[in-house]
């Protein structure tokens, strides 16, 4: 499913991320949902910005994904920003029972509407899909939602202060950038896996990445994973391939990318995961 939507944050791009990735997968049959053409919120002081459009677009992408489900399909995201992992999620957990989430991001996107710096609100999706407030941003969704704990965050590396609180009292576990490289790699999925359960979502944001080997995307943090991180990270996901459900890939930024280098990484991410 190509989710051609930036309706989560200010920056413009992410939208066209979909379609550039999905050129090279013309083997695969796609859905697409365009962004309707609308003037994005800009304001500083507008913690809501867009939640109209977006809840009304989320609404929109989860009927399709509930359509393809129920024709017995498996159906995959790509974003698109990381709020689109909302509807995602939600329908992929109408499909399978107790559904375990491993969110593999820069940050922990777990603000809430109330807690938002922001207000863009690609920084709440994780919370949301927990049930952790933001109700508004699943309105559409009368099923259940993801227990936080069986939620892991992986590979978070700027968290701000208002989130620990929401974290800690949802029970989620995060494994940040720095256990990465302390503990390796193989010993926190290992750990993921324990939390995770027999059947997980994986939802991927290319900000995971340290911008020197993915800088196409809208909120880069340094000091993250690169490619041998990456390179290890695939391999333990294929290794579990029949624990996983259901995938998202987000957050590609084609206006931000030099020399195509996160287009050549999300290609290679969904060529093994596929």
């Amino acid at each position: 499913m190509l989710a051609c939507c930036d309706l989560g944050l200010q920056k413009n791009g992410t939208r066209r991320g979909p379609k550039a990735i999905a050129e090279y997968f013309k083997a695969y049959q796609s859905r697409t949902l365009q962004q309707n053409d609308i003037r994005k919120s800009l304001a500083k002081d507008d913690k809501r910005k867009n939640l109209k459009e977006l809840v009304s677009y989320s609404h929109e992408l989860y009927d399709l994904f509930n359509q393809e489900y129920e024709k017995g399909n498996e159906p995959f995201l790509i974003g698109g920003d990381h709020s689109l992992a909302i509807p995602s999620i939600l329908s992929s957990s109408n499909y399978h029972d107790d559904l375990g989430l491993i969110w593999i991001d820069a940050h922990t996107d777990y603000h809430t509407l109330a807690t938002t710096i922001t207000g863009n609100l690609h920084g709440c999706p994780c919370a949301c899909v927990d049930g952790y407030c933001n109700e508004e941003l699943r309105s559409y969704h009368k099923g259940k939602t993801i227990d936080p704990k069986k939620t892991v965050i992986f590979g978070a590396r700027s968290i701000d202060m208002p989130e620990y609180a929401n974290i800690k009292e949802a029970g989620v576990k995060v494994i940040t950038s720095e256990d990465i490289f302390n503990k390796g790699i193989d010993c926190c999925f290992k750990e993921a896996l324990a939390v995770l359960g027999p059947k997980f979502h994986v939802s991927f944001d290319l900000d995971f990445l340290d911008p020197e080997c993915a800088p196409g995307v809208s909120v880069p943090e340094c000091h993250g994973p690169k490619d041998k991180e990456l390179e290890s990270l695939l391999k333990l996901l294929k290794e579990n391939r029949e624990s996983i459900s259901s995938l998202d890939l987000v957050e590609y930024n084609p206006d931000l990318d030099i020399d195509n280098r996160t287009l050549a990484i999300a290609i290679r991410i969904l060529e093994d995961l596929l």
